[in-house]
C-alpha cells in the first residue's frame, strides 16, 4: 500500500457500528466528541443530533428535503467539520448535515457522503465484527487495468 493511506479498523457489535468522532463548528470553534458516530451505509447524507446542533450553536445555511424510511421532510443543513477518531485522525472538513431527532443513544450518522470518501470492509474476524476503514479510496489507488498492463 501507498505510504499516503491511512487506515483504521474498529471492533463493532453485530448490529451497530458506532465510532469515536469530533464534530466541530467551523464558525465558532464549538466541538463535541463522542464514541456515538453512527456509521450508516443506508443514509446518502450524515446528520447531527438537534441537541448537538444547539450545543455547538450551528445555524442553518439553508433546507433541503430528507427521505427516510419514515417519509420526506424539509430540514436544515449545516456546515460541519467532522473528524472520526481512531489510530490518526480522519478530517473530513465542511461537511454538509442534516439536523435531526436522532435516537439518544446517537450523536452523529455518518452517512455516505463521507463513507464513499474512502473504501470500508466489514468482516468477522474469528468472533469480532471489524470495520476497517482506508483513504483514499481503495479503488482510486489500485487500478486492475494498469495492473493487467504491467
Amino acid at each position: 500500500m501507498s505510504k499516503h493511506f491511512k487506515s483504521f479498523k474498529h471492533v463493532c457489535e453485530a448490529n451497530c457500528i458506532k465510532i469515536t468522532g469530533k464534530i466541530q463548528n467551523p464558525e465558532n470553534g464549538q466541538t463535541h466528541e463522542s464514541d456515538r458516530f453512527l456509521w450508516d451505509t443506508g443514509a446518502t447524507i450524515s446528520a447531527v443530533n438537534k441537541h448537538i446542533v444547539k450545543k455547538l450553536g450551528l445555524v442553518s445555511f439553508r433546507r433541503d428535503e430528507v427521505h427516510t424510511a419514515s417519509g420526506k421532510f424539509l430540514c436544515p443543513i449545516y456546515r460541519v467539520d467532522i473528524s472520526l477518531i481512531a489510530s490518526s485522525l480522519f478530517p473530513f472538513p465542511k461537511t454538509n448535515v442534516v439536523g435531526a431527532d436522532l435516537e439518544k443513544e446517537t450523536d452523529v450518522i455518518i452517512g455516505m457522503d463521507v463513507i464513499s470518501k474512502g473504501s470500508f470492509a466489514f468482516f468477522k474476524d474469528h468472533d469480532k465484527f471489524m470495520l476497517e476503514f482506508f483513504i483514499p479510496s481503495m479503488h482510486k489507488a489500485y487500478n486492475p487495468k494498469k495492473a493487467r498492463d504491467k
